[in-house]
């Protein structure tokens, strides 16, 4: 494959966050598949994604204009663990007796 999908993914959404130091975005290929990782700050993530999902869905529409004269298809994971794990609290043990 000749086009790198990782750069313009990196550039819209740096745009958009409001902490753009802490955006990564990852490319793999398999296949005719290329599969785009983004991590973000917790805070961003809404912003990445917005409401409904449909501002990550219109990115992706504007990077699969260049998938589909590769021949490849695109898929965009948002890495939410960072903001799942902030939710995410030790429960309380019995064993206190």
């Amino acid at each position: 494959m000749n086009y790198n999908y990782k750069e313009p993914l990196e550039y819209i959404l740096k745009l958009l966050v409001t902490h753009p130091e802490e955006l990564e975005v990852r490319q793999e290929e398999e296949g005719t598949v290329v599969n785009l990782y983004v991590k973000a700050n917790k805070e961003d993530y809404g912003i990445i994604i917005g409401k409904g999902g449909q501002r990550i869905k219109n990115i992706k529409n504007i990077l699969t204009v260049k998938a589909v004269k590769d021949g490849v298809k695109i898929n965009i994971h948002v890495d939410e663990e960072g903001k799942k794990e902030s939710k995410e609290e030790t429960p309380p043990t019995e064993e206190t007796e």
